[in-house]
């Protein structure tokens, strides 16, 4: 007889194998961007989570890590506070 799995973890498997969104870009001052922005951030999406959550890692625009990785919801993404 076929494993049974619950709809809830059939929906969190689907979730976690959609596309990951493509990098996303802030200026200096935290202001989303349309392309990398010289002296600006950047967040990379790591990976996917169940519930529309991501684990993501920001960087200065030259490349070097800014901070550690963090999982944010769908709605943080494109919220980035740069620190002085």
């Amino acid at each position: 007889m076929p494993a049974r799995f619950s709809p809830a973890l059939l929906l969190a498997l689907c979730a976690c194998q959609t596309a990951l969104p493509g990098d996303i870009y802030f200026d200096a001052h935290g202001q989303a961007a349309d392309a990398p922005v010289k002296g600006g951030y950047y967040r990379k999406i790591l990976k996917a989570h169940a519930r529309q959550q991501y684990t993501v890692q920001d960087f200065y625009s030259d490349g070097r890590a800014y901070g550690t990785s963090k999982r944010l919801t769908h709605q943080q993404l494109e919220t980035f506070r740069p620190q002085p």
